[in-house]
């Protein structure tokens, strides 16, 4: 039985960490880039040092991410017209729904 080189086991943790990294920031892209995500991420971590899997995942991460982020920026907010008897109410009725999904 050999004990590890110390010097391989720091040349491999810093790649280990970002492969770490980069696996849980695939929950930030879209639901529909996963799977190819995770492909990418794969191919990645079988060749750690293979400079071109790891950038081909960085840019599809990236700009999934970013579609994700402007998607999420677009979205519409919801307005309440405080002229209407209800909206006095709009507090209660958001917590009654949140913890009370089913009515």
């Amino acid at each position: 039985m050999s004990l590890p080189d110390p010097l391989t086991q720091s040349i491999e943790a810093p790649g280990k960490a970002a492969l770490a990294t980069a696996r849980r920031a695939i929950d930030g892209a879209l639901t529909r880039d996963r799977g190819r995500l995770q492909g990418l991420w794969s191919r990645w971590n079988a060749k750690a040092s293979d400079t071109a899997a790891r950038s081909a995942f960085e840019q599809a991460l990236e700009a999934s991410v970013a579609t994700r982020s402007a998607r999420a920026a677009a979205l519409p907010s919801a307005t309440l017209d405080e002229t209407l008897p209800i909206a006095t109410q709009a507090d209660r009725i958001v917590a009654l729904l949140g913890s009370h999904q089913v009515l």
